[in-house]
């Protein structure tokens, strides 16, 4: 028998979410507000993942400060 760790045999992939830099994320936020303005940071961290992107809502909160 092999002496395999159980983890590793059970071990599956998760599917690799989309990348985004800060750049594209400030054009899609502004997408996103041209919609509603009245979005705050969660509500968009909730459209970023709607659309694929797994974003922490630390990061958006940030850009949003930068970018009022």
């Amino acid at each position: 028998m092999i002496e395999l760790p159980l983890s590793t045999y059970y071990y599956r992939p998760t599917a690799r979410q989309n990348a985004i830099s800060d750049v594209e994320m400030v054009n899609v936020t502004g997408d996103i507000h041209e919609v509603i303005l009245g979005y705050g940071y969660r509500r968009v961290t909730l459209a970023f993942k709607d659309r694929g992107n797994a974003i922490n809502h630390k990061r958006v909160t940030r850009i949003m400060k930068e970018h009022s």
